[in-house]
């Protein structure tokens, strides 16, 4: 008889642990091997000082957010909520398999090349959504809030804010707002 045990360990270290025993009463080998869980930092850290308009957006999101969950569900927002934000609101559907967004809300000031129902790498980056698709892929990765900024000497100036939000097992919605 010879049983066999397997732990692994997603989050903090990732563990693996085989224990192997040939026959009752006899020695136990354990093999094993442990190396710490190696994240990437979210390349688009907010910072502490984050503008008074996104900051709304920002305790939006956390009031969604239910019991001690690190992020809300999608399905929790409400477009009625997002009128009532100073920032530019937007919101992006997630698609896996090939990873793509797309609008399904966007604040009257973005429509344009941008509208709800297109998808992120069907219109030009225009000022306020270059860079989109890499910040929203890092949101993603990172399953955190983002932010960027640009300023006048890359020609475009805006801060941006990005907000994952939960639903199906993954995240599948991103909160958004620009002020420029």
């Amino acid at each position: 008889m010879v049983p066999l045990l397997m732990e692994i360990n997603i989050g903090g270290t990732d563990l693996f642990r085989l224990r192997l025993r040939t026959a009752p009463n006899s020695r136990t080998v354990n093999l094993s091997s442990a190396r710490p869980n190696m994240p990437c930092l979210n390349p688009f850290p907010i910072p502490d000082g984050l503008d008074p308009d996104l900051q709304q957006v920002l305790a939006l999101w956390k009031r969604l957010r239910r019991a001690e969950n690190d992020m809300p569900f999608g399905d929790d927002l409400k477009f009625s909520d997002l009128s009532r934000l100073s920032a530019k609101p937007f919101v992006l559907s997630v698609f896996t398999s090939p990873e793509r967004f797309r609008f399904e809300y966007l604040h009257k000031d973005l429509q344009g090349a941008a509208m709800a129902g297109r998808f992120i790498d069907e219109i030009p980056p225009e000022s306020d959504f270059g860079y989109l698709r890499a910040q929203s892929s890092a949101t993603l990765e990172a399953a955190e809030p983002t932010f960027l900024r640009l300023s006048e000497a890359s020609g475009r100036s805006f801060r941006r804010l990005l907000l994952p939000m939960w639903g199906s097992g993954q995240i599948n919605t991103l909160l958004g707002a620009i002020h420029s």
